[in-house]
């Protein structure tokens, strides 16, 4: 591929056959807001419009990259950080919600 070339940073979206072509690896985020975009107007209100702001944060960020302190970029990854752990977080107790949604309908079922 490429004629032999490697670049060193590949950007693709998350299609794993895309991985691999270059030294470091980089997702699309263009690709990722359409994905958000899709999902929401398809009826996600729980998972894609909070992943959606990240990403926007993450373009507004990376917008500036080259005028900002190591400190101050530091402290927006912190806080980008921050925010998926709290993302993480719901979908760890919708999980958990669901799985007992679930356990009663399988009980409803049996009887």
């Amino acid at each position: 591929m490429l004629a032999g070339h490697r670049p060193q940073v590949w950007v693709s979206d998350l299609f794993g056959a895309q991985q691999g072509h270059a030294e470091q690896w980089q997702v699309c985020l263009a690709h990722q807001l359409r994905d958000c975009t899709f999902a929401i107007e398809a009826g996600d209100d729980i998972l894609a419009p909070r992943i959606k702001l990240i990403v926007l944060r993450i373009c507004a960020i990376c917008r500036r990259a080259d005028r900002l302190a190591d400190s101050t970029l530091q402290q927006y990854r912190a806080d980008l950080d921050r925010r998926l752990m709290r993302i993480e977080q719901n979908l760890d107790r919708l999980w958990i919600l669901l799985e007992k949604v679930l356990r009663t309908l399988e009980t409803t079922e049996r009887r």
